[in-house]
């Protein structure tokens, strides 16, 4: 799916299930915020 949405990435956290930002929250947080802060300013 990463593959057709343009400036998509697909992040894998281990130890995560479908509930990633319950299941590994400061991984997710991690990823999140490395993705926001990469998005161009509006």
């Amino acid at each position: 799916m990463a593959k057709k949405i343009p400036g998509a990435r697909l992040e894998v956290i281990a130890g995560a299930g479908h509930s990633a930002n319950l299941d590994q929250p400061e991984a997710f947080n991690r990823v999140l915020l490395g993705f926001l802060d990469a998005l161009p300013p509006a």
